[in-house]
């Protein structure tokens, strides 16, 4: 596994098999479409706006689980979802909610909330790794880019709860590489 600084949401073609993943929730809204209102899901649902929909079909279909979301370069790039937060949840504690939530003031414990007020879940970033590491095995893929899962809308501190997941999880072999991205190499130290 590889730190990089690179702006994932420009990785449209490649010179070899290649995964983009795209952080996600398993929340969706009425429509059924996914809840991708932030970060890279916000900037690649506006880059394809059919993502959204096409995401909350996969969730009801397979539940919260990684999915090839597109193919992108003759299907050299593939884009696939990431979960990091759950669908929806009851809530035992405040702190397991992100901040700037406006409406903490009714915040009852164990009420449901959706998956997208929930700071990222290590278990299921845990979990998602292993599902890629499969998908990864699969489709005999070179380069893996993920966002720091968790981190940024999740809330997640990267070295101090992300990246040892990450480190045990995404182990670099003799054909792929894992590059975990950000735009600014200071969101490494965090």
């Amino acid at each position: 596994m590889q730190e990089k600084v690179v702006d994932i949401l420009e990785i449209a073609t490649a010179k070899v098999p290649t995964i983009v993943c795209v952080t996600t929730n398993g929340a969706t809204n009425a429509r059924g479409d996914a809840v991708m209102g932030t970060g890279v899901a916000r900037d690649l649902a506006v880059q394809h706006p059919e993502l959204p929909m096409q995401l909350g079909t996969m969730i009801k279909r397979n539940g919260n689980v990684v999915n090839l979301l597109k193919e992108l370069d003759h299907g050299r790039v593939l884009i696939y979802s990431f979960p990091v937060k759950p669908a929806h949840r009851r809530c035992r504690h405040r702190d397991e909610l992100i901040t700037g939530y406006e409406h903490w003031r009714t915040f009852k414990a164990g009420d449901y909330y959706p998956g997208w007020m929930f700071k990222g879940d290590l278990a299921l970033i845990a979990l998602s790794c292993d599902q890629l590491v499969a998908a990864v095995a699969e489709r005999k893929i070179q380069e893996v880019y993920l966002p720091r899962p968790g981190c940024g809308a999740g809330e997640r501190s990267y070295t101090k709860d992300v990246k040892p997941i990450l480190t045990a999880k995404l182990l670099d072999t003799d054909t792929t590489t894992y590059f975990i991205c950000a735009e600014d190499a200071s969101e490494f130290l965090e």
